[in-house]
């Protein structure tokens, strides 16, 4: 048995007497796994879609370890920017699908001597008709930049 054969989703209780023979009967014979160099955001979509909060990793056949929502979430916090707790959110709604669009913000920040951290879109949805277009920026003056932004035509729909 390898230890990437229990799945964090079987909670069993466990006594001395009772793990040798309880082991094969709680274990997943053919468990989803995660490779070392998966992205996060894979990870995080299989977990979405399996409902697993923990994947075994696999290398070349032998288990290296585990991964947990806790960490896909960790390294997404990073990947945001938010872990350092640096930069400024700059949210911006837009219905353009046009060339270019994301060129105009990266002139305005450019312009205002604004370090682009990390930047997250999200498509249209039933519930909202708009892409979501979320900037995590620093800066000297990230007001200026948020006004730059909307003298430049983009909907900038939260600062902070």
């Amino acid at each position: 048995m390898k230890a990437g054969d229990i799945m964090s989703t079987n909670v069993v209780t466990v006594t001395e007497d009772t793990l040798v023979n309880d082991a094969k009967e709680i274990m997943v014979k053919n468990p989803v796994t995660i490779s070392p160099g998966m992205p996060v955001e894979e990870a995080l979509q299989l977990g979405q879609e399996k409902g697993y909060g923990a994947f075994p990793v696999v290398d070349d056949g032998r288990f290296v370890g585990m991964v947990t929502e806790s960490d896909i979430v960790r390294m997404m916090t990073r990947v945001l920017g938010v872990k350092e707790k640096r930069g400024v959110r700059i949210d911006i709604r837009s219905t353009s699908k046009g060339f270019g669009f994301f060129r105009g913000i990266l002139d305005i920040l450019d312009k205002k001597k604004a370090l682009l951290l990390s930047m997250m879109t999200l498509p249209p949805s039933e519930d909202e008709p708009d892409w979501l277009i979320a900037l995590r920026v620093q800066g000297d003056d990230i007001e200026s930049v948020a006004n730059e932004l909307k003298a430049g035509g983009y909907n900038v729909t939260y600062v902070g």
